[in-house]
This record gives C-alpha cells, structure tokens and sequence, in this order.
C-alpha cells in the first residue's frame, strides 16, 4: 500500500489516501464528498476516472491525461485546464464557468446539459464539440493563433468537409484556430469561393445579413427611385 496526499499548490493538505495511484484517490475524495477545492492535480494521469459530482472550483488540472475521464455533475469554476486530453471525457451537466481550456484536445467529448460561460477555448477541436447541447453557453471567447479574441455569446455555427474546420459567430469567422470578423472573411472571400465549405459559409453569413441587422454591417446598396 501506498500514500498518495492531495495538496493545493501551497502545499496545504486536502486529503491522504492509501491508494498508489492519484486517480483512485480522488475517486475516494469523491466518494467521501470531500471539496478540492484549489488542489494542484497538474501533470497526472487521471484517464478514465470516476469524478461524478466532484467539487473541482479553481482546481489545477494543467498538463493531465484526463482521456475517457467522467467529469459529470462537476463544479469546475475558475478551473485550469491547459494542454488537457479530453478525448472521450463524460463532462455532462456538470458546471464550467471561466475555466481556461487553452490547448485542449477534445473529440467525443460528451458536454450535454452543461453550463459554460466565460470559458476560453483556442483549438481546432474545441470547435468540434456539440455546444448546442449545452444547458447554458453564453460569453465565451475563443483566441485565434494571432491572439484575436472572438466572443462567443452563442453556439457556433460549424462546417465541415473543407481543409479545416469552420465556426461562425455573431462577430468572427473561424478558420481552425485563425479568427477574423464576419466583414474582412466576406470582403475576402465573396469574390472567390474556395471551396463547397467557403460557399456554405458564404451562404449562411447572408442568410444572417438578412435575418440579424446586427451580426453583419451592412453594405451600401443603390437606392431606388420612387415608382
């Protein structure tokens, strides 16, 4: 038998444990419905835990394994989760709320009935999730590779099927991890359509011209002379 000692980055104790390893003695703080709150669990491999209902607040999750990982019904506000590996993670209604996903991997990532608000995302992947699923999502960013910062105050429209990933905002359209606003992506691209996904973009952010003055400017357009 092991001692494994759950510690925040002061150094304060949170919670001993027999385990030898770092994702079985979480579980039993779990279990045992002890608060992590602010503990240092950087740098670990914690794939395929069993967090259910953990209070993870301002917890420090940099740099982790957390692949396959059940983070459900999680309190996760303020959390850390930097160059995390979230493939295949259960983080279904659970509470993410000005949490930095910088460098996150996800795929099959499960967020249904999930709050995110004031959360930061900056990967390729980060698009691919389902945010409609979300109970609530709402003043969002994500950062381009040039440190564009895109608010997203609502789900994404996505498109696949070209080289790389496409999201639409109210503001930006994302390119990967490039950001512009809706206005310089049109002025770029409605001369030359690149691609079927360019074109779909293209029709989509006219479709929003017409239905929401105010996601899009308006262009100059002749003005008619009275009949």
């Amino acid at each position: 038998m092991g001692t494994i000692i759950l510690r925040t980055a002061s150094g304060h104790v949170i919670y001993k444990s027999n385990r030898t390893h770092h994702r079985a003695a979480i579980e039993d703080a779990v279990m045992d419905g002890v608060s992590l709150h602010h503990a240092d669990l950087s740098g670990l491999d914690l794939s395929h835990g069993d967090f259910d209902g953990g209070d993870f607040r301002h917890v420090n999750f940099d740099g982790s394994n957390m692949t396959g990982t059940n983070l459900s019904e999680c309190r996760m506000t303020g959390s850390s989760f930097k160059n995390v590996a979230l493939h295949g993670a259960c983080i279904i209604q659970s509470h993410l709320i000005d949490c930095d996903f910088s460098g996150v991997l996800f795929g099959g990532t499960d967020i249904y009935g999930t709050v995110i608000r004031g959360c930061r995302f900056d990967t390729q992947s980060a698009l691919e999730l389902h945010f409609y699923d979300c109970d609530i999502f709402e003043k969002n960013i994500f950062v381009g590779i040039d440190g564009t910062s895109c608010p997203i105050n609502r789900p994404p429209v996505t498109i696949l099927g070209g080289p790389s990933i496409m999201a639409i905002t109210t503001t930006h359209v994302i390119m990967g991890n490039k950001a512009m606003t809706i206005a310089d992506w049109m002025r770029t691209h409605s001369m030359i359509e690149k691609s079927p996904s360019h074109g779909l973009a293209l029709a989509h952010l006219r479709l929003m011209r017409g239905a929401d003055n105010d996601a899009l400017p308006a262009q100059n357009t002749p003005s008619q002379a009275p009949g």
